[in-house]
């Protein structure tokens, strides 16, 4: 019973190491910038062997070039395609600035420049982020990372994840050094409503935010209630950095919250839910 113990151990340790390294690679990959990302990296406890050959490659860049973030919002596209060391290296240098690094063992990392508005309060800058946006890179990055993992690299079993929401890149303990670029404002997450009135949610500020959790492949990889829970139980630990004790648009039940989500995205997302059969929460 002790070797199986002490096996579990290493293994874990092993998982943990692999997704420092996956952190820093994906991380170290950004131009710089003083703008607040989000950044998913997740492994798989059994890993796979996505195979890369010239024709794997074509089929791959096909595939990543017709992605779409969910519920098809914001134009987080994919572009520019390429073939790294044991892994798929995906970017939009413009735009959302989003990435992704898919790595043969069916391990990788979703980062993404989150949708803000600079904004000053009392003279002192900061970065204004609405939990639509965060919520809307959180589901559409681990629902891309755990089909890789799946369908792609055939892993099995369960998946631990890591998620971080910093005010830029080399606030991240694994980012790179901090860039000649002046001002770096801290993060709010706010409520802007249709007339652009700014309800500030944080009771506090943070550079750095981190989450992990453990979820089963398959709810990654398909759409439904089970993608909803992971992406709500990661981020109620992220705004609890911030001083809020949920996140609003998603419950850790797998329920959307209707009212909760933006103007902006609120139609597309209850069509999404509908279509996958998850549960939408209204007034």
């Amino acid at each position: 019973m002790a070797t199986v113990y002490y096996r579990r151990f290493v293994a874990v340790t092993e998982t943990e190491r692999r997704l420092d390294a996956i952190e820093r690679e994906a991380l170290s990959a950004l131009p710089e910038s003083n703008r607040p990302h989000l950044l998913v990296a997740l492994a798989p406890e059994v890993p796979g062997d996505m195979p890369i050959t010239q024709g794997s490659y074509e089929r791959y860049r096909d595939e990543l070039r017709r992605w779409h973030s969910l519920m098809a919002l914001k134009g987080m596209r994919f572009y520019d395609v390429r073939i790294g060391a044991r892994r798929i290296a995906a970017a939009n240098p413009g735009g959302a600035s989003v990435r992704c690094e898919l790595h043969r063992d069916g391990s990788g990392a979703f980062v993404v420049r989150l949708q803000d508005e600079p904004v000053a309060a009392n003279g002192d800058p900061y970065h204004s982020v609405e939990p639509s946006d965060l919520m809307l890179g959180l589901l559409s990055g681990l629902q891309l990372l755990g089909s890789h993992a799946r369908d792609r690299a055939a892993a099995l079993g369960t998946l631990i994840i890591r998620t971080s929401l910093m005010d830029s890149p080399h606030a991240h303990p694994r980012g790179p050094s901090k860039p000649a670029m002046t001002p770096f404002p801290p993060v709010r997450l706010e409520w802007v409503d249709r007339t652009g009135f700014r309800n500030n949610l944080s009771s506090q500020e943070c550079s750095y935010a981190h989450a992990e959790a453990a979820a089963l492949l398959d709810d990654l990889a398909d759409e439904g209630a089970g993608l909803v829970q992971t992406a709500a139980l990661l981020a109620d630990e992220l705004v609890q950095a911030f001083g809020l004790a949920e996140v609003g648009p998603v419950s850790v039940q797998g329920e959307i919250r209707e009212t909760s989500w933006s103007s902006r995205y609120r139609e597309a997302v209850v069509d999404w839910a509908e279509q996958h059969d998850v549960p939408v929460v209204r007034p």
